[in-house]
């Protein structure tokens, strides 16, 4: 499976990628929660939607981080947690395409700190 990014798209019409065609790279933090409308996770350019959280102007409610589950004899696993903090939480697996979903947050090691 390909690597997963993101984009976030504003009320405004504008949207902010996170590597932009011409390999420019923005940080999480550049979102402006402020205008937030959907969060997007896609393959690529945006080619194949794998997940979108949509906010209803609480776009401060983002969560979003990287992890990787380390299993002893097995690849390593790449997750993105994406979801609304004091709502849900899902894990998206970027190597296998599979969901895990959480009511708000689980202490699980894979959830561990993401929502503080």
């Amino acid at each position: 499976m390909a690597k997963l990014q993101w984009t976030a798209r504003y009320n405004d019409g504008t949207s902010l990628n996170q590597i932009d065609s011409d390999g420019t790279t923005h940080a999480y933090l550049d979102i402006d929660r402020t205008k937030l409308e959907t969060f997007i996770l896609h393959e690529g350019e945006g080619t194949i939607i794998k997940n979108a959280v949509i906010f209803d102007g609480d776009g401060e409610k983002l969560v979003w981080t990287r992890r990787t589950r380390m299993t002893l004899g097995e690849e390593p696993q790449v997750f993105h947690i994406v979801g609304k903090k004091d709502e849900f939480i899902l894990a998206i697996s970027e190597d296998y395409g599979t969901t895990v979903a959480r009511h708000n947050f689980v202490d699980d090691g894979l959830f561990y700190e993401v929502v503080q």
